[in-house]
């Protein structure tokens, strides 16, 4: 097992959320509007948004749009505590390079939950950032479902 994803399990042992960034130098994680390309109103919100799930911030973290060439869509969703990345097979070998970083946060103001995921409406700061990658996310069991 690796040292991140070891972190990582310790971690969520102790009940602590995860935010995945490609940003590596956050030293508080503001609130911020999101965008959801299905227009799921909980996803549409100005939030820090956080998981219980590493995986799942694992993916938010590695996938930078900034790095990627080509243009596409992605996606990810959690089915029976699975999560499963849907992105365009072009993206797949830069993805594998990129690094992303985990900022691990108490649950204290996130005061709404669906599902896994999290919504504080004010600034957290994190106790912890983790540099991962690609493989940790698939050493997590996430799975990538290719376009």
């Amino acid at each position: 097992m690796g040292d991140s994803v070891r972190k990582l399990k310790n971690y969520a042992l102790k009940g602590f959320l995860f935010h995945g960034s490609p940003a590596s130098k956050l030293k508080r994680l503001t609130p911020k509007q999101a965008t959801d390309a299905g227009n799921n109103k909980w996803n549409i919100d100005k939030a820090v948004f956080a998981t219980d799930q590493p995986s799942a911030a694992v993916i938010f973290a590695i996938i930078n749009l900034n790095k990627i060439k080509g243009s596409g869509t992605w996606s990810v969703n959690w089915e029976n505590n699975e999560v499963i990345t849907a992105l365009p097979e072009r993206w797949l070998n830069c993805i594998k390079k990129i690094k992303g970083y985990i900022y691990v946060v108490k649950q204290d103001t996130f005061k709404e939950k669906s599902h896994n995921q999290y919504k504080s409406k004010v600034s957290v700061v994190p106790i912890d950032k983790i540099e991962v990658s690609f493989n940790d996310y698939i050493e997590f069991g996430g799975m990538v479902k290719l376009t």
